[in-house]
């Protein structure tokens, strides 16, 4: 059976902020596209951590409260193969 891939792009965009003097997080967010169209419903999580979250219909997620650090971004959708970054 000959399977269909497509490769999911995103665009990650990162917003840091401290929401409070005593702990340090930072917003993630972006858009979900493959060949420049947003792909609605992708899950984007942080790889390892219970940070999660669904895609709007245009492609935007935004992650919250996340402890700055490095992490690798994964995002799934179907139809799609799975992509991190």
């Amino acid at each position: 059976m000959n399977k269909l891939k497509i490769h999911l792009f995103f665009i990650v965009v990162i917003t840091c902020f401290s929401t409070t003097l005593f702990s340090q997080t930072t917003t993630i967010s972006g858009f979900v596209v493959s060949s420049n169209e947003p792909v609605p419903s992708a899950l984007v999580m942080l790889k390892n951590t219970e940070f999660k979250t669904q895609a709007d219909i245009n492609g935007k997620y935004e992650l919250t409260a996340v402890p700055f650090g490095e992490y690798e971004l994964v995002t799934t959708a179907f139809g799609f193969e799975k992509a991190a970054k």
